[in-house]
């Protein structure tokens, strides 16, 4: 890289460290850790429905060992202030975050939406969403199905605690959430179980990993739930759950 690129390049990380910083204030948790690895550091923003950040290369991804976008340096600075959009936004294809199926988010045929909550990057088939919503309850399940399949919003699980069923209350620490980012389960502070262990806890001779992070995402805490399993090689869930349109 020669000295002019290299100066290109250092510029262009400390516009991404920036708008990281401007983000701090505002309410889209998807854009403070990778959605590939789950960790923070310098991201790309995608600026399309998904509201999600990635890592560009290895290279910016190397502290977790992140697969990341494979987007060289070089196209990095090709791209300049143009508006980045990933795979998914540019092909209006998402996955449902309960199946991990892709479908269509294209407005004129819908196969998936996108949860109402402002902050949310959540796309779900209504089926799916429809049996988190109304577990064990087949007949509204299939009623709210057909609503959001017509038309009607609707907020995902994701905005309540999956204990007491109440909402997040951000300037109250006890009602902060912990956020799974596997599944759309949350869980206030003060909810959360035990078993979802926190970086104090870690005892790997006893197969007990840690679950929760704290200072990733502001006023919440980043879990992987009970629902998935941590692989000891990485400490993290297999990451099979991001798929791009091919």
């Amino acid at each position: 890289m020669d000295s002019l690129t290299e100066l290109s390049y250092e510029l262009l990380l400390t516009e991404l460290e920036l708008q990281e910083e401007e983000l701090d204030s505002e309410l889209i948790p998807g854009y403070r850790v990778c959605a590939i690895c789950d960790d923070g550091g310098i991201l790309i923003l995608c600026e399309g429905k998904c509201m999600r950040a990635f890592h560009a290369n290895l290279e910016h991804g190397e502290h977790s060992l992140c697969e990341s976008l494979c987007i060289t340096n070089t196209e990095l600075l090709a791209l300049g202030d143009t508006a980045f959009y990933c795979a998914n936004c540019t092909y209006e294809k998402h996955q449902c975050f309960v199946c991990g199926e892709l479908g269509s988010s294209n407005e004129s045929s819908p196969e998936v939406f996108c949860c109402s909550n402002e902050a949310c990057c959540y796309f779900y088939h209504p089926h799916c969403v429809g049996e988190l919503l109304y577990p064990g309850n087949s007949a509204a399940a299939e009623e709210l199905e057909q609503r959001i399949a017509a038309g009607e919003q609707f907020v995902c699980p994701a905005h309540r605690c999956h204990v007491c069923g109440e909402v997040e209350v951000t300037l109250i620490a006890e009602l902060q959430f912990a956020v799974c980012r596997r599944c759309p389960r949350a869980y206030h502070r003060r909810c959360l179980p035990r078993e979802i262990t926190r970086e104090e806890d870690v005892d790997i001779v006893r197969g007990i990993v840690q679950r929760a992070w704290e200072g990733l995402i502001p006023n919440r805490v980043l879990i992987y739930c009970l629902d998935h399993e941590i692989d000891l090689g990485t400490l993290r869930p297999l990451p099979n759950h991001i798929r791009f349109p091919a």
